[in-house]
C-alpha cells in the first residue's frame, strides 16, 4: 500500500525530491503512479483502518488522497517531538512522540471527520495524510477537491489537543498532490489548572500548570488556598491549644505554678502553692503605720498592731480651799492614722478618781490638813493606754472657807459625729461632769476664790464644755 512505502521515506527525502508540489520528474511521477496504482488495487476488496492509540483520531485508507507538508511546527516554542512514522519508537512508546491530525467537517453537520494523522518529525516537514472521498462507504464525507483540511496536533508533554496556527495558507486537497505548509506553525497551550473539581478549575486550560488545589476538611473553596480549620473546626479561625491541650483554654486548667490540673492555689499574699495552712501568713498582720509593730507589705489586717502611747508631762497642782486644781500636757505623739484624740483617768493617792478630756481638772472635798499625790494616765481613744503614768504633784488643799448649805452638779454629754448611736462605742461620747451650782453663807456676788473655779482651757481634740457666765468678773 502506497502510505506504508511512503512511511519508508523521510521527510526531508520528499522535500528534497518535491519541490513546490510541481516539480516531479516523469520518472517519479510515474513511481508515484505505480505505488498508487497499487494502493487503489488493494483498496478495492478491503478497507485499511487506522487509529492512533494516544488521541483515538482513526481514518480509513482512501484510494484519493494527498501528503501536507508541515516546514516546521513548534509547540509552546519548542520543536514538535516524533519520528515522522519512520521507525516504530512512537508506536512503541506511547506518549512520547506528538501527533498531527488532519480533519474536514462532516457533510452533515454532525461535527469534525479525521482524515489523517501521523507523528510528527522533529528535524522538520512532518508529513500528514489528507484522504479523500472516493465514493466508498468508508471513506464518506472524507476531503473533495479545492476542501481545505484543519490541523490538529496533540501535545505529548501535555496530553492536550492543539488548533494548529499553519505557517502560510493551507492550499485546498487535491488528490495526488504534496502541498507544503511553509514556514513555521505554532500550537500553544492555555496553562492553567486541568482538574475537574479543583476550587481553581479553568475549563479553558488545555495543559495543566501545577496550580490546581482542593479545599481542605473544614474549608470551601471560598477560604482559600491552603486554608485549615482550627482545633474549634472554624475555618481559618484563629483558635489554638493551650499548654494543657485545651482548645481555645486560656490555660485555664492550669494552675497558679502552671501544672495542668494542679492543685495549687495562690493565696491573698500572691503566694502559690498546694499547703493550704501557710495561705494569708506572708502578708497578714499590722497595717497601721502609727502601729510600733506596723509592717508596709501586709494586706491583711490580723488586729495584732501594738502601739506606743506616751504618757501626760508637766502635771502642777494648784491647791484651793478642800480641792486641788490639776494642770498637765498632753503626750507628744506623731501619729497619722487617728485623730481620735485623748483622756485622762485621774488618780488621788494611786487610786481612780475621775476620767476627763480636758487637760486640766479639779478635785474638790479634800480634807485641808492631808498631802494629796495626784497622776495622770493618758488613754489614746483608739490605741489605749500610755505605758506610763504622767508625773506625780503632790500637794495640800487650803482651808475650807465655809461648806456650801446647798450645791448641785451639773454634767454636759453629747454623741460625737452621731458615731456612738451607730456603733455602741461609749469612746464617741464627748462630756464634761465637773461643773457645780450652789450657795455658801460666806460667798459674794463677786469672785470668791475658796467656792469658784475659773473654766480649765480646752486641750485638743473634740470636746464639750458645760460653764457659768459671769460677765462682771471680767473673766470665765
Amino acid at each position: 500500500m502506497e502510505l506504508n512505502v511512503k512511511s519508508k521515506m523521510s521527510s526531508r527525502q520528499i522535500h528534497n525530491n518535491y519541490n513546490s508540489n510541481t516539480n516531479l520528474t516523469r520518472g517519479r511521477k510515474m513511481k508515484y503512479f505505480i505505488i498508487l496504482s497499487t494502493f487503489i488495487a488493494a483498496s478495492l476488496f478491503a478497507s485499511d483502518h487506522r487509529e492512533n492509540a494516544e488521541t483515538g483520531w482513526n481514518f480509513e485508507i482512501s484510494t484519493l488522497a494527498a501528503y501536507y507538508y508541515l516546514e516546521t511546527l513548534t509547540i509552546d516554542g519548542s520543536s514538535a517531538v516524533g519520528d515522522g512514522g519512520i521507525g516504530d519508537y512512537c508506536a512503541d512508546n506511547l506518549n512520547a512522540c506528538d501527533v498531527i491530525g488532519a480533519f474536514v467537517e462532516a457533510d452533515d453537520g454532525s461535527g469534525e471527520i479525521c482524515v489523517g494523522w501521523q507523528y510528527a518529525l522533529e528535524e522538520g516537514y512532518s508529513e500528514v495524510p489528507v484522504m479523500g472521498d472516493d465514493g466508498f462507504a468508508f471513506t464518506a464525507g472524507y476531503a473533495v477537491s479545492g476542501e481545505v483540511p484543519s490541523l490538529k496536533v496533540y501535545d505529548a508533554s501535555n496530553g492536550s489537543i492543539l488548533e494548529i496556527t499553519p505557517g502560510s495558507e493551507v492550499p485546498g486537497w487535491v488528490n495526488l498532490t504534496f502541498p507544503q505548509v511553509s514556514g513555521t506553525s505554532t500550537a500553544n497551550n492555555t496553562f492553567g489548572c486541568t482538574a475537574d473539581g479543583s476550587c481553581n478549575y479553568d475549563s479553558d486550560a488545555t495543559a495543566d500548570d501545577g496550580s490546581c488545589w482542593s479545599a481542605n476538611a473544614g474549608c470551601s473553596c471560598s477560604d482559600g488556598p491552603g486554608s485549615t480549620t482550627d482545633c474549634a473546626g472554624v475555618c481559618n479561625g484563629s483558635s489554638t491549644e493551650d499548654d494543657c491541650g485545651v482548645c481555645a483554654g486560656g490555660n485555664a486548667s492550669q494552675d497558679c505554678a502552671g501544672v495542668c490540673d494542679g492543685n495549687s492555689a495562690e493565696d491573698n499574699c500572691g503566694v502559690c502553692d498546694d499547703d493550704d495552712s501557710n495561705d494569708d501568713v506572708s502578708c497578714t498582720g499590722c497595717m497601721n503605720s502609727d502601729a510600733d509593730n506596723y509592717n508596709a507589705g501586709n494586706s491583711i489586717e490580723d488586729g495584732s498592731c501594738v502601739y506606743t502611747v506616751n504618757p501626760a508631762t508637766n502635771l502642777t497642782t494648784n491647791p484651793g480651799p478642800a480641792r486641788m486644781n490639776l494642770n498637765w500636757e498632753a503626750p507628744v505623739d506623731a501619729f497619722t492614722q487617728s485623730s481620735a484624740g485623748y483622756e485622762y483617768d485621774i488618780y488621788v493617792d494611786a487610786v481612780y478618781n475621775k476620767t476627763t478630756s480636758q487637760l486640766s481638772t479639779q478635785i474638790g472635798g479634800l480634807d485641808s490638813a492631808t498631802l494629796y499625790c495626784f497622776t495622770v494616765l493618758a488613754v489614746h481613744k483608739e490605741y489605749g493606754d500610755s505605758d506610763t503614768l504622767s508625773n506625780e504633784s503632790c500637794n495640800t488643799p487650803g482651808e475650807a472657807t465655809g461648806d456650801p448649805t446647798w450645791r448641785i452638779q451639773v454634767k454636759a454629754e453629747i454623741d460625737s459625729y452621731d458615731q456612738f448611736q451607730f456603733s455602741g462605742n461609749a469612746d464617741w461620747l464627748l462630756y464634761d461632769t465637773q461643773n457645780f451650782l450652789g450657795v455658801a453663807s460666806d460667798a459674794t456676788y463677786g469672785w470668791d476664790a475658796g467656792h469658784d473655779a475659773p473654766e480649765p482651757p480646752q486641750g485638743p481634740g473634740n470636746y464639750i464644755k458645760l460653764f457659768f457666765d459671769h460677765p462682771e468678773w471680767n473673766e470665765w
